[in-house]
């Protein structure tokens, strides 16, 4: 039911519906209908002809939203201290716009510092599906190995495993899916944990120095990624060892997890400064993963030339199609 039901009629279900929430929290069992969750098909284009046309929709029942946010709320006042200060998505005082800046500053240092012996790039990952493949093993153990009490990681991990599928197709409910990994979209726990193993691994590898994180001036902090949820920037040395050395990081984050890092999808900018021959040798370890001299990263442009009407324009154009719909 909607919350609007919940809100007009508190006065005759208000107890009913703080006792449902209070049992959960003192026994950690969820009733099997609390977390049906019914996926609606939204059309991307006017006329969709096929399912990939589509942007699938979970919708929550009101009372899992309502212990998802308590738990999410509870746990706010400490996120700061738990999640790496390189993911600026969900947290209390970090803002999307800290990551489009800090982008754009390394990217104009990448493209403009020609002097110097050596050379960095950014690659940009595309996650495939980023919440729909996480492994729940992985997600306990992120937590247990981040020194959450077992408590609430089995709060958690109902929350998260005891989720059911159905889909509306021409206005009726139909089918039943349970799946066995993946988490939702739009649930609110969905985005605080995902990059965590993944920042882990890379931090690892900066503090055994086998990844150099890129330094804009000599005082300024070693930045060797920024993650957005599932957008993700990794910084390094332009060197076949450091590329090897991230490879292999991302192997091991998608064997743990089951995500899947699209290569073909994802490009890579290297310095303006680094040799040809290295640019091969890097673009050659790198695989399928595009060199390029532009991008987006958060839907902004990675690299600000002199035409600003040409860069923005694609921005201009998204308000301007907001605006009309």
């Amino acid at each position: 039911m909607p919350h609007l039901f919940f809100q007009s009629f508190w006065h005759i279900i208000g107890k009913d519906v703080v006792e449902a929430i209070q049992s959960f929290s003192y026994s950690g069992k969820m009733l099997k209908a609390i977390n049906e969750t019914i996926i609606s098909l939204i059309p991307k284009v006017d006329f969709p002809i096929n399912l990939a046309q589509f942007r699938p929709i979970a919708l929550c029942n009101t009372l899992y939203k309502i212990i998802s946010k308590f738990l999410v709320n509870r746990l706010k006042p400490f996120l700061n201290l738990c999640i790496s200060e390189n993911q600026s998505a969900f947290l209390p005082g970090r803002q999307i716009l800290d990551n489009v800046t800090i982008a754009h500053e390394c990217m104009h240092f990448l493209k403009n510092k020609n002097k110097g012996k050596t050379s960095f790039l950014a690659l940009k990952l595309d996650m495939a599906k980023a919440y729909n493949r996480i492994e729940w093993s992985f997600l306990a153990t992120i937590m247990n190995k981040m020194g959450f009490n077992s408590i609430w990681i089995y709060w958690i991990m109902t929350c998260v495993s005891s989720v059911s599928f159905s889909f509306i197709l021409n206005g009726s409910k139909v089918g039943y899916v349970k799946p066995n990994r993946g988490i939702r979209q739009r649930d609110p726990l969905s985005p605080i944990f995902c990059a965590e193993g993944f920042s882990s691994l890379l931090n690892h590898a900066g503090r055994e120095k086998q990844i150099t994180g890129l330094k804009i001036y000599r005082e300024g902090p070693n930045i060797s990624y920024m993650f957005y949820v599932d957008d993700s920037i990794i910084f390094c040395k332009a060197s076949s060892q450091e590329v090897r050395k991230v490879m292999q990081i991302i192997h091991k984050y998608k064997a743990a997890t089951g995500q899947l890092v699209n290569l073909e999808k994802s490009s890579v900018f290297i310095r303006i400064n680094t040799s040809p021959e290295i640019k091969r040798d890097i673009c050659s370890n790198l695989r399928n993963v595009h060199c390029v001299t532009q991008g987006t990263y958060l839907g902004l442009p990675m690299v600000i030339t002199k035409s600003k009407n040409q860069i923005f324009g694609v921005v201009r154009d998204r308000i301007k199609s907001k605006i009309l719909d």
